[in-house]
């Protein structure tokens, strides 16, 4: 028995129509989401990478404290603005809490405290008389080859810390996600001929019986 084609496309046609539309439905939700998803690991990435700027930096200018505040008072130049600029780098360093480990924090905290005996001592010594300059001298002397090793030793220090290798970007997981992003609405498509044909074929089936 031939099939009677405009029949069985009119006994067709409700469910397809039907069956069409929640794909359809499904695959516009479907790249929306995908959509929103991706513009959402964007953002978060673009928020990481602001904050590892913000800590790389933070760290550098703690770094960077730390030595110029043993650099100015090894100098001995207590110039007004010197010594105004050793107090902003101690007060640079004390942010160290926030962006370093209790190491590192104790280790600055050890050279601030050092700073100050120096120059308390280096007041002291100007106003000494001679046997008080000598025993200040010694001690001056000890604390100024402590200062100056530690200075040589803070690249070491921050160098885990402050290596470009912390501000590259993480491997872009997107990558993975990016076939599906396109294939997305071939599938779609090929998912609804595949239906179709199906139904056809039902259809069909059902007339022939």
């Amino acid at each position: 028995m031939p099939y009677d084609w405009y029949q069985i496309a009119k006994d067709f046609s409700g469910p397809a129509v039907t069956a069409l539309a929640a794909i359809v439905a499904a695959g516009v939700t479907g790249v929306f989401a995908y959509q929103q998803w991706k513009t959402a690991s964007l953002q978060a990435d673009i928020a990481l990478s602001k904050l590892k700027y913000d800590t790389f930096a933070a760290r550098h200018d703690v770094s960077q404290a730390a030595y110029d505040l043993i650099k100015y008072v090894l100098s001995k130049t207590y110039r007004s603005d010197q010594i105004e600029y050793l107090r902003e780098c101690k007060s640079r360093i004390e942010q160290a809490r926030f962006y370093f480990p209790e190491e590192i924090v104790f280790e600055l905290n050890v050279i601030v405290i050092k700073v100050g005996r120096l120059e308390t001592d280096y007041i002291r010594e100007s106003n000494a008389n001679f046997l008080q300059r000598k025993s200040l001298s010694d001690r001056i002397d000890s604390l100024e080859n402590e200062l100056a090793t530690r200075a040589v030793d803070l690249p070491r220090l921050f160098e885990p810390y402050l290596s470009i290798g912390l501000l590259k970007k993480p491997e872009d997981k997107r990558r993975s996600f990016s076939f599906v992003g396109t294939m997305l609405p071939i599938l779609i498509f090929f998912e609804m001929l595949i239906i179709i044909v199906l139904l056809t074929v039902a259809v069909g089936t059902s007339k022939m019986g």
